[in-house]
């Protein structure tokens, strides 16, 4: 893959286009199982204490996922995304075009089957909700661990927020759906870029790190600011 961004073509622009349908597909069937996810950290009272026991956690998180892609939900999201992939892959000039998707430069190739291609898409997503349920599993504990409380919505944003920008100021401003759609698009990109296990593991140290050290203002912030602020739209599963 080049290095550098190839110029933009009417076929380029039709397949950024397109590949953003896919990403909104992504967005929706995700929503239940993210749902589902969070509410077992509350629920069940997860607790993570440290980035080592989140990473062993989501090697035991990766080895399970790895026998779950014939659940309805990713078989529904497998097949309702082949036809839109092999229509992508049709309409760029050859294969192993480069289509530019988001503002940011980061570029998709288009050098595999529709079915390759959606397959690897339900793996990134079901193993992206993993690694959502982790980091909030390890952020509501560093709350409790302050004697305080936050809401499942709340911690949900944030890791949102973590995961998508982990280098950045904690976000808690931006909505429950564009926190999701970022989220969408990394897995969407990671799934065509085929990254190596390392890849992904270093990117989730990353993350981790950033839960970690989230200084106690963020975390009171938490506590006492996003339940009073989040909209009651946003509290409805995406999708309805």
């Amino acid at each position: 893959m080049a290095d550098g961004p190839l110029p933009a073509t009417p076929r380029d622009e039709l397949s950024r286009l397109r590949l953003r349908a896919v990403v909104d597909r992504v967005v929706v069937a995700s929503t239940r199982p993210l749902d589902r996810a969070i509410r077992r950290v509350f629920e069940q009272r997860m607790e993570v204490r440290s980035v080592a026991q989140a990473e062993r956690l989501l090697a035991e998180a990766y080895a399970r996922d790895a026998t779950s892609t014939r659940l309805g939900t990713w078989v529904a999201l497998a097949t309702s995304l082949r036809p839109l992939i092999r229509q992508i892959a049709k309409r760029t000039r050859q294969a192993g075009t480069i289509a530019k998707f988001s503002g940011t430069g980061r570029m998709a190739a288009w050098g595999v089957t529709g079915t390759l291609a959606a397959g690897r898409v339900v793996d990134a997503t079901r193993l992206g909700v993993s690694e959502l349920q982790i980091m909030a599993a390890y952020l509501h504990t560093r709350v409790q661990d302050r004697g305080q409380t936050a809401s499942p919505r709340a911690i949900e944003l944030a890791v949102l927020s973590l995961y998508t920008k982990p280098s950045t100021s904690l976000d808690l401003d931006q909505t429950r759906r564009a926190g999701l759609s970022a989220a969408s698009r990394r897995w969407v990109l990671e799934a065509f870029r085929a990254e190596s296990d390392k890849t992904r593991q270093r990117r989730m140290r990353i993350r981790l790190q950033a839960v970690a050290d989230l200084p106690d203002e963020q975390l009171r912030r938490l506590a006492d600011v996003i339940p009073a602020t989040v909209r009651s739209e946003e509290l409805k599963p995406l999708g309805r």
